[in-house]
């Protein structure tokens, strides 16, 4: 048996070393632990709540594939060009692997951009937004492209029709190229009009605008954007009693989107596919953060739909994910 001073001893011996496992783990940096994930921060602009639910799904599902932390900061229609640019200034500045951004998509917002160097990886969504850094894109020229083919045909050749296009956001680069894809399709193919209509000062509601209006839309109607399509198809739910029948088309695919299709109030989208989008912008980060190479370009793909392909084995997989 151990006298009471060997015991003694052992059990100081026993403290120390506690207290020194406890002093290196409390004090080595939380990046040098290799048990500990490294960390990328993701700041996306949104025009409401839930914009970007299947991107975001697409991020999480791969921060869990790579191990992993994402740090999400949105930004709102009330803050500007400026105070988004210098939040992702501060972001870089801290304790970070690296950063995917998606700020409000005006020349504006890229010009701030391009005279910025960042210090870290940086992946841009949706277009190219700094000169030499990777993006995951999506050539929304073509999008446009598209969509007016597939209006169209719909219009089974009689020409003489007009279309309305609801032009909301065109200081948007996405939107302007959207809208200048549709628009040169149309003319290219000739003999259809096209009228633009968007909000005039003392429009404060989208889609109270377009319910109002929507007695002297042509009878194809178009959106460009996922806030314009829900407030189009809204407003035309709402008055197709009143008004008559028209063929509504929009751009992206939320839930709210997808449930206008099913019920036939959207005659079709063409939708990107974002839970890729936000996968392969987590996929790309981590290639060019831990390999120390710039990642290509990634395009992201599009699809069209409507009611009779809803529920094709591609479209019901990334539209219903769940």
């Amino acid at each position: 048996m151990y006298s009471k001073k060997m015991k003694s001893w052992i059990i100081v011996c026993i403290s120390v070393l506690l207290l020194v496992i406890a002093f290196y783990y409390g004090s080595i940096p939380t990046e040098l632990r290799k048990e500990d994930p490294k960390t990328y921060s993701v700041l996306l602009y949104q025009d409401d709540n839930n914009q970007w639910k299947t991107l975001l799904n697409g991020i999480s599902q791969a921060a869990d594939d790579y191990h992993i932390k994402i740090n999400t900061i949105l930004f709102g229609p009330r803050d500007s060009e400026e105070y988004q640019f210098n939040t992702i200034k501060k972001e870089s500045e801290k304790n970070i692997n690296g950063m995917i951004i998606f700020p409000i998509s005006t020349i504006k917002m890229k010009n701030l951009l391009s005279k910025w160097t960042p210090n870290l990886p940086v992946i841009s969504l949706e277009y190219k937004m700094i000169n030499n850094m990777p993006a995951v894109t999506v050539d929304d020229y073509k999008i446009g492209q598209m969509l007016a083919k597939k209006v169209i045909k719909n219009m089974r050749g009689i020409k003489g029709q007009t279309i309305t296009v609801v032009d909301e956001y065109r200081d948007r680069i996405p939107e302007r190229s959207r809208y200048n894809g549709f628009v040169d399709e149309i003319y290219k193919v000739g003999g259809y009009y096209v009228e633009n209509v968007s909000r005039q000062k003392g429009d404060f509601n989208l889609m109270l605008y377009l319910q109002a209006n929507m007695g002297n839309f042509g009878s194809n109607v178009v959106a460009l954007d996922k806030i314009a399509t829900e407030a189009l198809a809204t407003a035309y739910k709402n008055t197709k009693s009143m008004y008559g029948a028209r063929n509504i088309y929009g751009i992206s695919a939320t839930p709210e989107i997808v449930g206008y299709i099913d019920s036939g109030v959207i005659k079709g989208i063409v939708y990107q596919n974002e839970f890729y989008m936000g996968y392969k912008a987590v996929w790309a980060i981590v290639n060019q953060e831990t390999k120390g190479y710039w990642s290509e370009e990634l395009n992201t793909p599009f699809y069209y739909v409507d009611k009779s392909t809803l529920y094709d084995e591609l479209n019901q997989g990334l539209l219903f994910p769940n």
